[in-house]
């Protein structure tokens, strides 16, 4: 699939998205604090990684953060029913690449989620879990001789961790 480049709403003769998922600036104008006008040569933005890839956006001295997902959505996707939701299609959240995006409702993201297994991401299924079922069980067990803080620089994680660990208000369930 060609790439092609698109303005951003909003953001017109400053940023462009692409169907290929990427975000870049273009040459143009700015104005230093100095009150002196400089030339900025436009590029590839840098992405920042949450949940979802996101990007920086800078106009008039005010900078907005946005999901690359929803600019390429935004901009290449028709929403004529005003779906307020983008799902990813392979279910890749860092694939934003325009044939891996949909606009979706609420419920019709969760059904797709459950249907290709991303739903059940409890414990170790959880990408941004940082321990496995067997630490959480350690930790439960060492609470019962050792304190929170203790525990918590064994494992590199908080005190307040080690604490949701204990009252099992996360891994909260014990294994089949």
């Amino acid at each position: 699939m060609e790439e092609i480049w698109e303005n951003i709403a909003g953001y017109e003769g400053y940023y462009q998205v692409s169907t290929m998922g990427r975000v870049r600036s273009l040459d143009r104008t700015i104005n230093r604090r100095s009150g002196l006008p400089t030339q900025q040569k436009g590029e590839i933005s840098k992405f920042f990684k949450r949940t979802y890839l996101y990007v920086g956006l800078s106009k008039n001295g005010k900078r907005k953060f946005r999901d690359i997902h929803r600019l390429v959505a935004e901009t290449f996707i028709l929403n004529p029913l005003n779906k307020p939701m983008v799902n990813h299609i392979n279910g890749n959240k860092l694939d934003n690449r325009l044939e891996n995006l949909e606009w979706a409702t609420a419920s019709e993201n969760q059904v797709h989620s459950n249907r290709i297994g991303l739903a059940n991401q409890k414990g170790s299924r959880n990408p941004s879990a940082k321990l496995d079922l067997a630490q959480a069980l350690e930790i439960r067990r060492l609470t019962k001789s050792m304190s929170r803080s203790e525990i918590a620089k064994r494992f590199n994680i908080s005190p307040r961790n080690v604490r949701s660990i204990e009252l099992r208000e996360t891994w909260n369930y014990e294994p089949a």
